[in-house]
């Protein structure tokens, strides 16, 4: 159940998205690289950080952890 909520919020927040197109349109990121970066922005990190240490764009970050 954890899991479900927390991809729901990894991808905007909709409470009626179905798990099967979560993972359509996870973009290839890993989960646990998404998981990692929302860790981060939770503990209060800069997308530039958080972009640095993964490598990928500041724009990419938001994409994907960004409310």
């Amino acid at each position: 159940m954890f899991k479900i909520a927390l991809k729901a919020v990894l991808f905007e927040g909709e409470s009626g998205t179905n798990v099967k197109n979560v993972e359509k349109i996870s973009r290839g990121v890993p989960e646990k690289d998404k998981l990692n970066a929302l860790v981060l922005y939770a503990s209060d990190f800069s997308m530039n950080r958080i972009a640095r240490r993964f490598g990928v764009s500041a724009s990419a970050v938001l994409k994907e952890v960004a409310p």
